[in-house]
């Protein structure tokens, strides 16, 4: 269960730039005590290296591989920005910025956690405008029910499939799933990944990240054509874009 208290979350916030965004989920999580203050440079670091959009209005800042050490306990905070706030050159706005602090593999459950109850688009909605803390509060730490859980066990009849295992340290975590959502997107091809049982859209990060999938899981990749198949089973294997000699958080 993610832990949230109350004193994590901040409601009705304004920023004028994701930096100022950063900066104060940064803050929340520092005074908290789960963090350092000096890991509000990680996070600027990390978000330079690639954007943290998640997807439906969501960012999930958090900090580089060298300021794991700034993390004091695992947790997350909340700053909700009703009005919103540019996130990133597509033209995305945020109005949740969830900032994550995690030292170990512990980002993959908080990952698969939010992207199931943040999939559902009218609690999205909701949590970017309520007034309500203990609402945002209960969404996110509270044990979601079936219609908020629900990954897809089944998709589209694709013809070519085959099987890899994931190598990467971290598992699927935000990065590598950007770089598999994007390689599928360049190659204008339906592709699906499986595991455990459920299926999720290789185009749609959230879906992909609620499989909670870790080093050394066994994936079946189904793609609607042979090249396509290839291209995505060759990146898996090569980590998309990971270090897969790093020992640590990655993510």
């Amino acid at each position: 269960m993610i832990n949230l208290p109350r004193s994590l979350i901040r409601l009705g916030a304004q920023a004028s730039s994701k930096q100022a965004a950063i900066e104060q989920v940064a803050a929340l999580l520092a005074d908290a005590g789960n963090v350092d203050p000096a890991y509000l440079g990680g996070m600027l670091a990390r978000e330079g290296q690639a954007n943290t959009y998640l997807g439906s209005g969501i960012a999930i800042p958090h900090g580089t591989p060298d300021t794991r050490h700034l993390i004091r306990q695992t947790g997350i905070a909340v700053l909700q920005l009703p009005q919103g706030v540019a996130w990133g050159e597509g033209g995305e706005t945020v109005r949740l910025v969830v900032g994550i602090a995690a030292a170990s593999d512990e980002h993959l459950d908080i990952l698969r956690r939010l992207t199931r109850v943040l999939a559902d688009d009218a609690l999205v909605e909701q949590l970017s405008t309520t007034a309500d803390a203990a609402l945002v509060q209960r969404a996110l730490t509270g044990e979601a029910t079936a219609e908020e859980s629900a990954v897809s066990t089944s998709g589209p009849d694709l013809p070519f499939s085959a099987q890899v295992t994931l190598p990467n340290p971290l598992g699927m975590h935000a990065r590598p799933g950007t770089m598999l959502a994007n390689l599928v997107r360049r190659l204008g091809a339906r592709v699906r990944v499986e595991h455990g049982g459920q299926s999720a859209d290789a185009l749609r990060l959230m879906e992909l990240l609620s499989l909670g999938l870790k080093r050394g899981s066994v994936l079946t990749v189904r793609a609607d054509s042979e090249a396509a198949l290839g291209a995505v089973t060759d990146a898996i294997r090569a980590g998309l874009g990971d270090d897969l000699s790093l020992a640590g958080p990655s993510w």
